[in-house]
């Protein structure tokens, strides 16, 4: 065995072993520790929404989700939020910075990445700004600051779990980087689009809604439901678990296949045999389409298909791509779940959302398939007094 070898070995040891500390960070065992930070966040937006009620504003329906994702992300991640939704705007250009990187530009480039090279020759050549530079900027700013002793508390968030790890010899600067820049970069927009889903399809299904209110109701009564929601008391609502599940498998974020490449040896798919190192993949949209897995009224939003027996149950979540399956599950999907369970039923509980003008949504797909849908809220409280 040479030095190439040696080297190679410490270096796959080292990289596995950052890996599962970073895998780590994200189970729901360690995210749980952050809910007083999306509560936070949580009363924030159901102010500002009630707000919006208060004087009948009209407003995009993703574009205020991804605010609180983003928000969210900003405590978890940095120790603070963004401020989207105290702004109400996009203030400092980072959600469009993301957005370019993974619809305008990072879904084709992904498809096609000889692009790549030429892209960086012409943002060289030409005064641009990069949507790479943009998050890069805020990233480095708080990653020096916190290394400095600056922006510290004494909170566990991520970006304190990274720079422990990083003193302690056990996570890279480069590492490090990217950890806080996937939560900026994809901790959104993801969440974001799945609150959407959900809100959709119940104002587009008044009886599913009135069934997921009615749970809720009965939980609170029962002394079961706190507020603000914890996160073990929404995965207990049965039909608040099946409506996210059905909402995601009408529409799941992402809007292209979901890539693997083919190992040592090849592999044997849908009968046919693809030689190793040939991208292969599945799109979501087509599995949660296929009648065979899903039945008949496969395109019906229909929360009641998640409540059946256990075996049934795991056929189902088998052919749930939602959040990808497998070793390559999206690494914040319990973040996703963890908001969306807490903040939902605080959303049923108060507020009804209607239409603003055309009931029916508008998509776009790159990477991530986004909404378009003018609404208003009622607050319910209100119309109580």
């Amino acid at each position: 065995m040479d030095h190439r070898d040696v080297f190679s070995e410490t270096s796959n040891e080292k990289h596995a072993l950052e890996r599962r500390k970073i895998s780590s960070m994200y189970a729901m065992s360690s995210l749980v520790s952050y809910e007083p930070f999306v509560d936070k966040v949580n009363n924030e937006f159901m102010a500002k929404l009630a707000d919006h009620a208060q004087y009948e504003r009209s407003f995009d329906l993703f574009t205020w989700m991804q605010f609180y994702a983003f928000d969210v992300i900003g405590e978890i991640t940095l120790g603070r939020s963004f401020g989207l939704i105290e702004a109400g705007y996009d203030k400092d250009g980072l959600l469009h910075a993301v957005h370019v990187g993974s619809i305008s530009y990072g879904s084709m480039v992904g498809l096609v990445p000889e692009v790549h090279r030429w892209y960086l020759w012409f943002q060289n050549v030409f005064p641009i700004e990069s949507h790479f530079e943009v998050t890069q900027r805020v990233i480095r700013r708080e990653i020096g600051a916190r290394m400095q002793g600056i922006n510290l508390s004494d909170r566990k968030d991520f970006l304190a779990k990274c720079v422990e790890l990083n003193k302690a010899g056990k996570l890279d600067q480069f590492t490090m980087n990217n950890v806080v820049g996937a939560n900026i970069g994809a901790g959104s927009d993801t969440t974001g689009i799945s609150m959407t889903a959900v809100i959709y399809f119940l104002m587009k299904h008044p009886d599913c809604l009135q069934k997921l209110r009615d749970e809720i109701d009965m939980a609170t009564q029962q002394g079961n439901l706190s507020n603000p929601v914890t996160f073990q008391e929404g995965q207990k609502l049965s039909y608040l678990q099946a409506t996210i599940k059905e909402a995601l498998r009408l529409h799941a974020a992402v809007g292209q296949i979901l890539s693997r490449v083919v190992p040592k040896g090849g592999a044997q798919l849908a009968g046919r045999h693809f030689p190793e190192g040939t991208v292969v993949g599945v799109n979501a949209w087509v599995i949660h389409g296929d009648e065979n897995i899903w039945g008949p009224d496969v395109h019906e939003f229909r929360p009641e298909r998640w409540l059946v027996d256990k075996a049934q149950l795991a056929f189902l979540e088998q052919n749930f791509l939602a959040f990808g399956v497998g070793a390559r599950t999206c690494i914040g999907k319990n973040i996703s779940l963890l908001e969306m369970t807490k903040l939902l039923p605080q959303l049923v509980r108060r507020f009804d959302f209607v239409p603003s003008g055309d009931s029916q949504w508008t998509t776009s797909s790159g990477w991530f398939v986004k909404q378009k849908i003018q609404v208003k809220v009622i607050d319910r409280e209100h119309k109580k007094g």
